[in-house]
This record gives structure tokens, sequence and C-alpha cells, in this order.
């Protein structure tokens, strides 16, 4: 640890987390009064199928002229080769829609932690500090380490916690 910086966080410090958060963060636990978010978990990807795909299937059926060009046009040994009606198609949408939504309702954690007030967050980052001054020491050198740390200290725990550490989850798959 460097000599100049500091442990635990100022009460500044802990002031600005406690007031900042990113634009992705909702405390509310439910994003929609409408249904819970196990419910919109559940359905969303459905929901977001059907509304693309039919937005697709207008433009397919419309025809205006300035969308002719773009329009890609199945050649006859396409169309004679495909067997399946619409009709089949949706029943086997539907199907799988149907499945998805009974294995997610069977494997999604409904007590998963979501939101809350973010000074339940601060005691979090405080904790994380000691790690993310000594990787910052390895990164740029002591001395510069020493150096943001006194003076940008929240900046960098606040970029870690609600950014890179996210990211890097997001990027694993975890």
């Amino acid at each position: 640890m460097t000599q100049n910086a500091t442990f635990p966080l100022t009460e500044s410090q802990k002031s600005y987390l406690s007031t900042v958060h990113p634009w992705y963060y909702e405390p509310d636990p439910q994003l929609w009064s409408l249904m819970s978010d196990f419910w919109l978990s559940l359905l969303a990807h459905v929901i977001a199928y059907w509304l693309l795909s039919s937005f697709f299937e207008i433009l397919d059926k419309v025809d205006w002229e300035w969308l002719k060009k773009y329009k890609i046009h199945e050649s006859s040994e396409v169309t004679s080769r495909n067997r399946v009606t619409k009709g089949q198609v949706f029943a086997t949408v539907i199907s799988q829609q149907i499945i998805q939504i009974t294995l997610g309702y069977f494997f999604t954690d409904v007590n998963v932690e979501t939101g809350g007030p973010i000074s339940t967050h601060v005691p979090r980052m405080e904790a994380l500090a000691p790690t993310v001054l000594r990787s910052l020491e390895v990164l740029v050198g002591r001395r510069l380490a020493a150096y943001l740390w006194l003076y940008k200290a929240q900046d960098i725990i606040y970029c870690v916690y609600w950014w890179a550490i996210p990211l890097a989850r997001l990027f694993a798959g975890l």
C-alpha cells in the first residue's frame, strides 16, 4: 500500500459514492408497474420477437416503391424447396416459446437481489477499494497510483464498481 493512500474512504468520498450512480441503475426493484420483473424477464424476448417479426412482415407485404430496391426476391428453386407453411412455422415458434417460458419459470431465481437504495452499494465499493488500489499500483506504479488515489479515489472506484466489473462479467458470461 502506498504511504499517501488512506483506508477506509473519507466521508466526502463515501458521500460522493452514495449520491452518484450510472444511468442504467434502477433502485426500484420493479421496472414496470404492470408486471413483476420476474414475468417481464420471462416475456420480454417473446414480446420483442413478435414486434420485430410483425414489423418485417409488414415491410414484406407493403407495396412502397422506395422499398422495392431493398427487397430480396427468392429464386424459384428456393421457393419450390420450401415446403413449410406459415401456419406450421407459427405453431413451431409458439411451442418453442412456451418451452422457453416454462423452463425460465422453473430455473429463474426469484430471490436475486436487484436494485435497492444506492447506500447499500457504498460498503461494497469501500470493500473493493484495497483491491483497486493494489491493481492501480501494478498498472501505473506506486507514485502515480498514490497521486491518483489521493485526488480521484472515488472516481476510480465508481468506474470499477459500476462499469469495469459489470462489463467484465458480461463478456465472461457470468
